[in-house]
């Protein structure tokens, strides 16, 4: 960040702090990327709060504003705000996507109004049937939020039978088959060997074949080969980085750490 852009910024927020302005959307989007900057990196989650909040007040009717904003409170564990913000945003704009896909951020039952939730998420989709991240958003919203298992299975087989080739498509379907199935490991195998065999070049596909090979299938040797693999193609995929290290160093850990 330029120090004086962000001072520039800041300074516009208001005048000798009586009075909050609005911001032009450059404007904006240094708040936003300072915000996150201050949030993530220098743990400072009071002042980002502070900063998004004083923007919201200022241009309420932006809704680049509510999703940076909707983190803080989620990370302050404010889940009842971070939902308004959220739904405030959808107002604005109903087909937000990356709206509609933070409240996958939030814990199982943590969210107050889930018909109003599930209602936008299935208006958008009805609106964007071809929208592979929507369909994802969707599949893990019913999985994670309304135990529709079926559902969310369904989800991800018409999006991927409207595009078989697509292998992040592919990748999200194994992880919903791993999560919804207690036998779910075999078809979500499947799944991603057929990725590798589509798309021999994707390391993620690589890396979520990996995970298989050493946490359900035991074979090592074949886990290696894919997170090398994986490596070989990106090497600074940290996500094969770190489950390899971890299958060497004989970590046990959860299937759900191996996901992100």
């Amino acid at each position: 960040f330029s120090t004086g852009e962000i001072e520039a910024t800041c300074r516009c927020m208001s005048d000798g702090g009586s009075r909050i302005l609005k911001m032009n959307p450059s404007q904006l989007e240094t708040i936003c990327n300072y915000a996150i900057y201050l949030r993530d990196e220098k743990d400072d989650l009071e002042g980002a709060t502070f900063l998004l909040e004083k923007a919201v007040r200022a241009n309420p009717d932006c809704h680049r504003i509510y999703h940076p904003l909707a983190q803080c409170y989620l990370k302050a564990k404010d889940f009842k705000t971070a939902e308004e913000a959220l739904l405030h945003a959808l107002q604005l704009v109903p087909s937000d996507t990356q709206m509609l896909g933070a409240f996958l951020s939030f814990p199982q039952g943590s969210i107050q109004d889930l018909e109003q939730a599930s209602e936008r998420i299935n208006q958008a989709s009805l609106e964007r049937p071809a929208d592979d991240e929507l369909s994802a958003v969707r599949a893990w919203f019913y999985l994670s939020h309304l135990n529709d298992k079926e559902e969310a299975e369904l989800t991800m087989e018409k999006a991927i039978g409207r595009d078989p080739t697509n292998v992040h498509l592919a990748v999200e379907f194994g992880q919903i088959l791993l999560e919804s199935r207690q036998d779910g490991a075999e078809a979500a195998e499947a799944v991603f060997r057929n990725a590798v065999f589509r798309h021999p070049d994707d390391p993620y596909a690589h890396c979520c074949l990996a995970n298989i090979c050493w946490m359900f299938r035991r074979d090592k040797t074949q886990a290696a080969v894919h997170y090398n693999k994986a490596l070989e193609l990106d090497p600074s995929f940290q996500l094969a980085r770190k489950n390899y290290d971890e299958m060497i160093n004989g970590t046990e850990v959860h299937v759900s750490s191996l996901l992100n």
